[in-house]
């Protein structure tokens, strides 16, 4: 089958995309659920009312998280936004990723994802957009309180 663009142009267009990407990227955090690590398993049983828990803490929990760079786009907060996917509520945004970073959010329980110093739950699955054969995943995600 027959292109309408060439090997050379499509290599060109690919790289004008990546520099997009590159240029206009700003680093997101994205918070997993923590670890729980048990301590201790084999703790003397003690009783409720005698000054002790009858529940005593036997794990700590370690914390997940990891830096990610995505563009992120801030949508008109004075609308509801309507997309291909839904209609969402006030207080959205949406975020490009590449595939390390989709991989991060999808696998286990995302908690938050940080941006700007704010927190946002996701909203949606991933939605993918290939350009090219370069591949990003959207996701919305809705600002926490």
């Amino acid at each position: 089958m027959a292109s309408l663009l060439s090997s050379t142009a499509i290599s060109s267009f690919t790289e004008v995309l990546a520099n997009h990407f590159d240029t206009f990227q700003r680093n997101v955090v994205v918070h997993k659920e923590p670890i729980k690590v048990v301590n201790v398993i084999n703790s003397p049983k003690t009783y409720a009312g005698y000054n002790d828990s009858s529940n005593p803490n036997n794990f700590t929990l370690i914390p997940q998280s990891q830096t990610f760079q995505a563009i992120v786009v801030y949508e008109d907060k004075q609308r509801e936004v309507v997309s291909q996917v839904a209609t969402f509520p006030v207080g959205l945004i949406k975020i490009k990723v590449k595939q390390e970073a989709r991989d991060y959010i999808m696998n286990g329980k995302t908690e938050k994802i940080v941006v700007d110093g704010k927190s946002f739950n996701a909203v949606t699955e991933d939605k993918v957009q290939n350009y090219l054969g370069m591949v990003f995943y959207i996701f919305f995600l809705q600002a926490t309180n």
